[in-house]
């Protein structure tokens, strides 16, 4: 068994419910064996912590971990239409909002993507519940996606509201979202870099 200092320089200031910068935050963690690497593993995967360019720094019997501590959860639910006519669902969240996201410091998922043994509707509600902000694709008018933002919104989670132009231009989306700010994309390339510039400026 040994005692190991964290010496950390992002740290939480209760009194202002939020982190910042300090100059000396220390946690100490009394360990056995592989205890203490389950410990740092909780920290990492801790809902309200995230780990990205910044520096963490450990005793000198330990490992350096790199990364910058934050108050926000890096979960960020993608709701959508799948199966979608021409087979771009899944392209449209591997290729352009997972990769965004992970540039950012964010974790994107769908529904589809969790095990579970509950029904999926407790599942998807779960999950936004438990997510920083909602991305919702509303191209193909996919009710399930709509459901999802205005519950999303609902909760007081902010939603970023996207849509094919070309499906927007022919075929629109409901009217009680029209008065919203869609990002409205002509292709994986215009959407990435819209979607970019709206969550840095609005979600983080």
């Amino acid at each position: 068994m040994q005692s190991n200092r964290i010496e950390i320089f992002q740290g939480y200031c209760p009194t202002q419910d939020k982190w910042e910068t300090v100059e000396q935050t220390y946690i100490d963690v009394t360990t056995m064996g592989s205890e203490y690497h389950e410990y740092i593993q909780g920290l990492m995967t801790c809902p309200y912590i995230s780990f990205r360019n910044g520096t963490c720094k450990l005793s000198k019997e330990c490992p350096v971990i790199k990364g910058e501590w934050t108050s926000e959860n890096p979960s960020v639910f993608v709701a959508l239409q799948f199966n979608a006519p021409d087979g771009t669902s899944r392209d449209i969240v591997d290729a352009i909002i997972k990769p965004v996201c992970t540039e950012i410091g964010l974790n994107a998922f769908t529904v589809s993507e969790i095990e579970h043994n509950d029904g999926i509707y407790d599942v998807i509600l779960k999950s936004i519940s438990k997510s920083r902000f909602v991305i919702a694709d509303l191209t193909y008018n996919n009710n399930g996606a709509y459901y999802e933002a205005g519950y999303a919104k609902g909760q007081g989670k902010k939603v970023i509201h996207a849509c094919s132009r070309e499906w927007f231009k022919s075929s629109g989306v409901h009217f009680d979202v029209t008065g919203l700010n869609l990002i409205l994309y002509d292709n994986a390339e215009d959407f990435a870099e819209k979607l970019r510039k709206r969550i840095r400026e609005t979600c983080i």
